[in-house]
């Protein structure tokens, strides 16, 4: 049926795209060759391959908050594609890119296989810029993610480019479930764990009106019980946050939206380099702590009506990493989760990670795949090999 249509699309194309070579050959040569396998069958043998080859040299920019976990996602897949990799970590954490050089030195990787790299955001512009990386995968804010994007296209060449950025996720809790301690001790600890100081750190939590007030009781309850202090003191439970300028922007946040008409339940205001653990309710879409990511200890509770109104507000946001849903109803759950614009949707857990499952966002929360066999996609060139041969 298409060789009957050969010459009608031919004359389509030719028409077009001032083409000129017969129907025969050329453009529409693939119909022929399809025929003769078909006509032949084992006259010819056909060899065709998927290869995947090393792109050459990767540039991990490893951010301060987890900097050992997320350096390792993009490192050891990398090298085990066959890669040499350039690690520079965040000024914050520094000191961490070059453990990882000693550790593939002293296990007998090829010298220069993983080097640490402690220079300036100037100099990796730059480096960039030249040429001289064939692979750039950049986790961090989302102000530096555009950054690095605009370096990458500003290179004298092509290369490929991964970005793992800000998040603001979304805890959907359902009323067959949220009057459960256990549930809202869950989801506290999905906001506060490293105080808060991740990309997939619930920040926003949806919960339907039936059980809104006993939620927030037994979230409260938990979020009064941490112990501020030295993070290497046994009894703390709540560490600093990283730096003074995350401080202000946290309690800016804060500020905000109480002026705004949110409520604070617990916490709300800074002590030093510490911000308490914070609870909020009566929070709305228009308020930027339910916009931008917070990064730091603080949860943002709004009462919503139904299903569909929590699914519409989770998806108001301009980041795509992970939502939770809570309920013990999989097969709504299972609705839900495919309505979500997010890379992650968990079912009654928060926050953790598989290694056998792909991790990436969508919208602002960047571009490409970390973890799982998905990982070494972006990090290989495909060559195809279609071959033809005659049987002798």
């Amino acid at each position: 049926m298409f060789r009957v249509r050969v010459d009608t699309m031919y004359r389509c194309i030719a028409t077009n795209s001032v083409r000129f070579p017969p129907p025969t050959t050329s453009h529409l040569h693939c119909t022929s060759i399809h025929v003769v396998l078909c006509e032949e069958g084992g006259a010819l043998f056909r060899q065709k391959e998927i290869r995947k080859e090393p792109k050459g040299v990767v540039l991990c920019l490893a951010p301060w908050n987890y900097p050992l976990l997320t350096a390792s996602n993009t490192v050891f897949a990398a090298f085990l594609a066959g890669n040499s990799v350039v690690l520079k970590s965040s000024p914050i954490s520094l000191p961490l890119a070059f453990p990882f050089q000693a550790a593939f030195e002293k296990a007998g990787a090829p010298h220069g296989a993983v080097q640490a790299l402690a220079t300036s955001h100037e100099v990796i512009d730059s480096v960039i810029r030249n040429g001289w990386m064939d692979h750039v995968h950049f986790t961090g804010s989302n102000v530096g993610g555009k950054s690095v994007l605009q370096s990458v296209a500003a290179s004298s060449k092509w290369m490929g480019i991964g970005t793992e950025l800000g998040g603001n996720d979304a805890a959907i809790v359902l009323s067959d479930v949220g009057a459960d301690c256990t549930v809202a001790s869950s989801v506290v600890d999905g906001g506060m764990y490293n105080g808060g100081q991740s990309c997939c750190a619930v920040e926003r939590v949806f919960v339907e009106e039936a059980v809104h007030d006993r939620f927030v009781e037994n979230a409260a309850a938990v979020v009064s019980q941490y112990v501020m202090g030295d993070p290497l003191s046994v009894s703390t439970t709540m560490g600093p946050l990283a730096t003074e300028k995350q401080v202000n922007v946290v309690q800016r946040q804060v500020d905000e939206a109480v002026a705004m008409g949110a409520k604070v339940v617990v916490g709300g205001k800074r002590d030093g380099p510490f911000f308490e653990p914070t609870l909020l309710t009566n929070v709305t879409s228009e308020m930027e702590i339910m916009q931008e990511e917070t990064f730091g200890p603080v949860l943002a509770i709004e009462k919503v009506k139904g299903c569909e109104q929590a699914i519409r507000h989770a998806n108001d946001s301009k980041f795509g990493l992970t939502a939770s849903i809570w309920t013990q109803d999989s097969s709504l759950a299972d609705i839900i989760a495919k309505q979500l614009n997010v890379g992650t949707v968990y079912f009654n857990r928060c926050d953790v990670l598989d290694p056998l499952l792909p991790w990436s966002g969508r919208g602002e929360t960047g571009v490409g795949v970390g973890l799982s066999k998905y990982s070494f996609l972006p990090l290989v060139h495909f060559k195809a090999i279609n071959g033809l041969f005659k049987r002798e």
